[in-house]
C-alpha cells in the first residue's frame, strides 16, 4: 500500500508569547516539535504497511529545520522523508499550504510512477488548529476526503490486487458514522485511533543518519501565484497577546445574596447562548433535512453590483432524540442572529441555506409547513440545494460541498458564515477551496471595517495564547466559521414564510464521494 503522511514541525504552544516592542509571534528560544496529531497518522501509516505492505512516505512544508520532524517520522516507521522548501512558500495561508501540499503530492507521485492510494493526516495542527489544510488537500488533488477517523475497519482490494475502497469510522457530532470511501482518498485522523509506538534505538539511528529529500518551487512546476504570502486569500491583519489570568469568587449556599448572585450568573451565561438550544417561543424550530450547506460564490473582479450584497448562513439541521422531529441547530440560529449585525453594518441582504443530505428530502417545504420554521426577524430568504437527481445513498460531505460551490456561484454572496461544528469544520473547508478563497476557522469575533467594508475576524492561535484579526481582502465570499454559543441566541424567532424559500438543483457528479 502506498501511503503518504503529510506532518507538520509546530512550536510548542505553551511557550508562544507575543513581542511587545514589534507585535508580532516571539518565536525566539521556542521548542519545535513534531505536531502530536501527527503521531498518531504516522502510527496508523505504520499499521497499514504492516498489515498490506507497501511503503510509506513522510511529507512536509516549512524551513531547512523542519528536517528535524521528518527525522523522527523516518524513526517511526516512514521510508522517506520529503521536505517542501523554499522561500516562495513562506507565509502561506492553509489554501496556498494545500495547493503547494497538492503540487507536491503530483511530483512524488510521476516519479514513482504510481499513485498513492491513502494520504494520511493529524486532524489538525496545534498552532492554528484550523483543520482545513487536509480537506482543502482533497479538493487540490480531486479525491474523496474522510474525516475524524477514530477506526480504519477495512481496505478492498481487487482480483488484481488494486487497493479500491476504505473503509472507517469517522467522528460526527453526536456519535459516529461509518463510511465507505473509493481510494484515492484524504483521511484525518484522531487521537484516540491508536497509542503511537516509541521508537526503538536502532531505529533513531538509522533515522538521524538519513537526509529527507528537498523540493523547491522550481520542481513543482506551475506553481504561478498559488502559494505562499501572494497567493494566500487570506491574511493577518493585526495580532495580540491573550491574558489568561482569571478571578476567583467563592459563593456560600447558606447566604440569600450568593444564592442570587449565583442565579444572576446563570442567567447571563444562558444569555450568551450557552445553554440556550431551543427558541423562546418553546417552539422546536423548523425542518428541512439533515444536513447543512449553503450559498456563498466567488465575485468575479470586473461584475457590476445590481443588488444589495448578499450574507449567507450554512444552516446545520438537528434531529432532537426525544421527539425525532428535524429542526434547525443551536448554532445555526446563533449564527443568523450574529449575522444579521453583520447585514445592517453592510446594508446587505440575509440569508440562511441547506444542502440535503439524501433522498429522504423530496420536498423542504413538506417538511418545513408554514409557521413551524422559526428564524430571526432579519432573515430575508431560505434556500435549500437539492440534487438535481434522486440519491442511491446519503450525501457525503464532499458530494454536499461539491452541489454548494455549483449553487453558490450563482448567488455571489459578499459573506459566508458556518458553525465551527465537527461537520461545518470539515464541510467549511472543502466549499472554501472549490471556490478558490479564504477560510477563517474558530471566530469568536466578527465585524465589518468602516473603512474597506471588509469583515474583520477575530480568532484564537497558538493554543489560544494569541488573538489574531485575519481579513480576506480579494476574493469572495468571505468565509468563517465560528464556535458554537460564542455569539448569544436571538432573542426572538419568527415564522418564515414559504414563499421566500427558494430551491436550487445542483448536479450530482462528483468523483470525491464517500458512501455511507
Amino acid at each position: 500500500m502506498n501511503i503518504c503522511v503529510c506532518i507538520k514541525q509546530v512550536p510548542d504552544t505553551a511557550e508562544a508569547g507575543m513581542d511587545p516592542e514589534t507585535g508580532r509571534i516571539n518565536r525566539s528560544g521556542l521548542t519545535n516539535i513534531l505536531n502530536p496529531l501527527d503521531l498518531n497518522a504516522l502510527e496508523e501509516a505504520a499499521r497499514l504497511k504492516e498489515k498490506y505492505g507497501g511503503r510509506v512516505t513522510a511529507l512536509s512544508m516549512g524551513p531547512a529545520q523542519a528536517e528535524t520532524a521528518l527525522r523522527e517520522a523516518l524513526a517511526r516507521g516512514a521510508d522517506r522523508g520529503v521536505l517542501c522548501t523554499d522561500r516562495r512558500f513562506a507565509g502561506g495561508d492553509t489554501w496556498a499550504t494545500s495547493v503547494t501540499l497538492a503540487l507536491a503530492v503530483r511530483r512524488l507521485e510521476a516519479e514513482a510512477g504510481k499513485k498513492f492510494d491513502l494520504l494520511i493526516c493529524g486532524r489538525q495542527a496545534v498552532d492554528g488548529d484550523t483543520a482545513q489544510v487536509p480537506p482543502e488537500l482533497s479538493v487540490s488533488l480531486g479525491i474523496p476526503f474522510v474525516g475524524c477517523v477514530r477506526k480504519i475497519k477495512d481496505v478492498e482490494t481487487d482480483r488484481a490486487g488494486n487497493f479500491g475502497f476504505v473503509t472507517a469510522e469517522s467522528l460526527i457530532d453526536k456519535g459516529y458514522e461509518i463510511l465507505r470511501a473509493p481510494l484515492p482518498a484524504v483521511m484525518t485522523v484522531v487521537k484516540d485511533i491508536n497509542v503511537p509506538r516509541l521508537p526503538s534505538f536502532p531505529d533513531w539511528v538509522r533515522a538521524r543518519e538519513a537526509v529527507p529529500d528537498h523540493l523547491s518551487s522550481a520542481d513543482l512546476d506551475p506553481i504561478g501565484e498559488r502559494t505562499g504570502a501572494s497567493g494566500s486569500p487570506t491574511r493577518v491583519l493585526r495580532i495580540s497577546g491573550v491574558d489568561h489570568a482569571k478571578k476567583t469568587e467563592f459563593l456560600n449556599p447558606d447566604k440569600k445574596g450568593d444564592i442570587r448572585k449565583l442565579i444572576s450568573l446563570f442567567t447571563q451565561a444562558l444569555g450568551r447562548g450557552g445553554l440556550q438550544n431551543q427558541p423562546a417561543s418553546g417552539r422546536e424550530p423548523g425542518s428541512g433535512e439533515k444536513d447543512l450547506s449553503v450559498p456563498a460564490a466567488v465575485l468575479p473582479q470586473a461584475r457590476v453590483k445590481t443588488e444589495r450584497p448578499l450574507v449567507i448562513v450554512l444552516g446545520e439541521l438537528a434531529t432532537d432524540p426525544a421527539t425525532g422531529r428535524t429542526g434547525i441547530s443551536a448554532p445555526t440560529l446563533e449564527l443568523a442572529a450574529a449575522a444579521a449585525g453583520l447585514a445592517r453594518a453592510g446594508n446587505a441582504r440575509l440569508g440562511v441555506c441547506f444542502t440535503a443530505a439524501g433522498p429522504e428530502t423530496v420536498n423542504p417545504a413538506e417538511d418545513a409547513p408554514e409557521g413551524e420554521m422559526l428564524l430571526p426577524p432579519e432573515v430575508d430568504r431560505v434556500f435549500f440545494i437539492l440534487p438535481d437527481r434522486p440519491l442511491t445513498g446519503t450525501a457525503d460531505i464532499c458530494l454536499r460541498s461539491f452541489m454548494a460551490a455549483e449553487v453558490l456561484r450563482e448567488l455571489r454572496p459578499e459573506i459566508a458564515l458556518g458553525p465551527a461544528t465537527m461537520d461545518g469544520r470539515a464541510f467549511m473547508p472543502l466549499l472554501a477551496a472549490r471556490l478558490e478563497t479564504g477560510l477563517t476557522a474558530d471566530c469568536t469575533g466578527l465585524a465589518i471595517d468602516p473603512e474597506s467594508g471588509n469583515l474583520l475576524q477575530t480568532r484564537p492561535a497558538f493554543g489560544g495564547n494569541i488573538m489574531a484579526v485575519i481579513v480576506c481582502g480579494e476574493r469572495r465570499p468571505q468565509m468563517a466559521t465560528v464556535r458554537p454559543h460564542v455569539f448569544p441566541a436571538p432573542p426572538k424567532l419568527v415564522p418564515f414564510s414559504n414563499e421566500k424559500i427558494e430551491y436550487f438543483y445542483a448536479a450530482v457528479e462528483c468523483s470525491a464521494r464517500s458512501e455511507v
